[in-house]
């Protein structure tokens, strides 16, 4: 049996499972947490999503300002939509938990395929760092 060097590559991926694993576990279901009402936008229900959404605004205000050329909700549900299975054009699912479900996949890919944003240190998918813009967004 041979001995496996740890790359930069390999430690990075395997820090950013652990860091989707902790992200993935924090989506609940939100009526639990929130308000029972359904959200009226395609963005207040990706919103609706996050367990946690102080912050989640504020890990999203760092990622508008460093990336202000995504600073609106409608770029930033597009973007996030892309990313989910049928892309932009298909709709979103029905019930939460199965979006839920494609949200946690695309942010999966995301680490998978090394889309990634760093804030502040902390490196995150793309789609869960727009999530998190969209999150600032809905705040103000």
């Amino acid at each position: 049996m041979t001995a496996r060097t740890l790359t930069r590559r390999g430690l990075l991926a395997a820090s950013a499972a652990a860091a989707a694993t902790a992200i993935l576990a924090g989506l609940r279901s939100w009526p639990a947490l929130f308000d029972r009402a359904a959200p009226s936008t395609e963005g207040a229900r990706l919103v609706g999503l996050l367990a946690d959404r102080e912050s989640a605004r504020a890990v999203g205000l760092e990622y508008l300002h460093a990336v202000p050329e995504e600073a609106s909700a409608r770029v930033l549900v597009a973007s996030i939509r892309a990313r989910l299975p049928g892309g932009s054009r298909a709709p979103l699912p029905a019930g939460d938990d199965a979006l839920r479900a494609l949200v946690g996949a695309a942010t999966c890919a995301d680490f998978a395929e090394e889309r990634l944003v760093e804030i502040r240190g902390w490196v995150l998918a793309s789609t869960e760092a727009r999530l998190c813009g969209l999150a600032a967004l809905a705040a103000s």
